[in-house]
């Protein structure tokens, strides 16, 4: 089935966005294309976090939604889709990280940037899944704002009890967590990985299976899953693919 494209053409054509005709159809055909390469649940939003442009039939897939259900919902989906209370509080971390100086600050890395919302989704038939959605800046503002994020949705590895937003530099690994009290982006330290940890990462990233990473590198397959862990850990990733995903995005690869 294929992906859920809305109408941009009034939307993308405004003022916020300036966009020519060439853009928009290079911000879909750039969406469809992370969509099949990274087969899992992705969309493209506003600056905002509240209007939806396009959403993966994997995503649909996920939230329980057909094409009509969320053609109905669009500007309200996203928060329909947020479980409990932890939609103010994903929201307030979202209008911070817009704000925040770290955008202005790095004109010429902005792109390196992303932001990892962990949180539990709520699904049509309210049953609820913790994932962690990663988005990536596509299109900026004069003032170096972005204006529209690539969201792609992983499913966490553990459940999630508060939800929690975290901004990474990915040029230097720096790694910022919104605190709600002071309503900013504080920074939390870094995410150095060790030699034999990339090491790791380099076979899974060739498709090597545990058992002969273990045999190749001459350890315990015990300790090649303890290193693991500790990769995603440092990366603050829900899985390996992830990690992989990661580790290109800061050239660790």
């Amino acid at each position: 089935m294929s992906d859920l494209i809305f109408d941009l053409s009034e939307i993308l054509s405004s003022d916020e966005y300036h966009l020519t005709k060439f853009q928009k159809e290079e911000l879909v055909r750039r969406f469809v294309l992370i969509s099949k390469l990274l087969n899992t649940p992705t969309y493209l939003i506003d600056r905002y976090g509240k209007q939806i442009f396009c959403l993966s039939q994997s995503f649909l897939d996920l939230i329980g939604y057909s094409k009509n259900d969320a053609q109905i919902s669009q500007a309200k989906l996203l928060n329909e889709t947020i479980a409990g209370n932890q939609a103010e509080f994903l929201l307030k971390a979202h209008v911070a990280s817009i704000a925040n100086d770290i955008w202005s600050k790095n004109k010429n890395n902005r792109s390196n940037l992303c932001i990892q919302y962990q949180y539990n989704l709520s699904r049509k038939d309210k049953t609820e899944v913790p994932i962690v959605s990663t988005i990536i800046p596509s299109e900026f503002t004069a003032k170096s704002r972005p204006s529209l994020f690539y969201g792609i949705i992983h499913n966490a590895q553990n459940p999630i009890i508060e939800p929690r937003v975290i901004m990474h530099y990915l040029n230097d690994d720096k790694v910022y967590e919104y605190n709600e009290t002071a309503n900013k982006f504080e920074y939390i330290g870094h995410t150095d990985l060790k030699e034999i940890e990339i090491e790791i990462l380099r076979h899974i990233a060739q498709g090597t299976r545990e058992y002969n990473i273990a045999a190749k590198l001459d350890l315990d397959i015990n300790l090649v899953k303890y290193y693991k862990k500790n990769i995603m850990k440092k990366l603050n990733v829900p899985n390996m693919p992830s990690a992989v995903f990661a580790a290109l995005q800061q050239n660790i690869l």
